[in-house]
């Protein structure tokens, strides 16, 4: 008979949930990224009468600003609506981590708001949080060695990351020098340095000036490495602690892969319903 995995057996409730940070949908969209810098979080939740309509991610507003429909137009000008994702995707305080671990899988969000019975956002519930209720979150990084990951030099033009970003699974670049990682560009750096660019008035031709930038202009740099020998548990309160959902793993200074949340998260979530059928140890 199997036993009740720690997923199963935890409320939402019981979790120390991510703060939520709640923008009108009729508030202009400087004002939601000004939250996603100030607090290093890639999502705000968009109301209107104090209820859930929608939530803007990083990865909307990139897709957006890097849409070539955007050439000429200022983001200051646009509402959060219309950077919000219309599919709501929620979680109830009462139901399991686990459910909301599989509305996480299907629907492809990496965090669901909480929303209470009377409609009110309590917090956030994210891939991160979860990662650590798995039974096999105890297992080395270097076993979960994500299948794709992608450096690219800090010399490198902007615009060839950003083109990599958008056309490839990838969400996170390792930037690297001489092989040693020195810092990481993915869907958050470049929708801050994308919207900075369109802001400006004057840049009456963004293509060009794009075009001038390297990707050491937009990069952040990198605080955190793993050696590999870390538990997932580890990677996933590192990645919580740096804002990094992709960190390079590192022997004698130099970059020979990387892990990712979303390949750990979808693994491990594998992992505990294989476990559910043969049972828990």
């Amino acid at each position: 008979m199997s036993k009740t995995s720690r997923l199963e057996a935890t409320k939402v409730s019981e979790l120390h949930l991510e703060p939520s940070y709640v923008v009108s949908k009729a508030q202009k969209i400087p004002i939601a990224i000004e939250l996603m810098r100030r607090y290093n979080v890639d999502r705000v939740v968009a109301v209107s009468e104090s209820k859930v309509v929608g939530v803007v991610t990083l990865k909307d507003i990139f897709s957006k600003l890097s849409s070539k429909r955007m050439s000429g137009v200022s983001p200051t000008s646009l509402s959060v609506a219309a950077f919000a994702s219309p599919n709501i995707i929620t979680a109830h305080p009462e139901e399991s981590a686990q459910e909301a671990a599989q509305k996480m899988l299907v629907h492809n969000v990496s965090a669901l708001p909480v929303v209470g019975d009377d409609g009110l956002v309590i917090g956030l519930v994210t891939k991160l949080l979860l990662i650590p209720l798995m039974s096999k979150a105890n297992l080395c990084c270097r076993e979960f060695v994500s299948p794709s990951y992608l450096t690219i030099s800090p010399k490198s033009k902007l615009s060839v990351a950003l083109e990599k970003l958008s056309k490839t699974p990838v969400r996170d670049l390792i930037v690297v020098e001489a092989d040693r990682p020195i810092g990481v560009i993915g869907e958050r750096e470049a929708a801050f340095t994308l919207f900075n660019l369109l802001r400006i008035d004057q840049i009456r031709h963004f293509d060009t000036f794009i075009k001038r930038l390297l990707v050491v202009d937009a990069m952040r740099r990198l605080t955190v490495a793993l050696s590999g020998e870390e538990s997932l548990r580890e990677a996933a309160r590192l990645m919580r602690s740096s804002g990094a959902n992709t960190l390079p793993l590192v022997k004698e200074g130099r970059v020979f892969g990387a892990v990712n949340r979303d390949n750990i998260f979808e693994r491990l979530l594998r992992l505990e319903g294989e476990g559910k059928e043969v049972g828990y140890r």
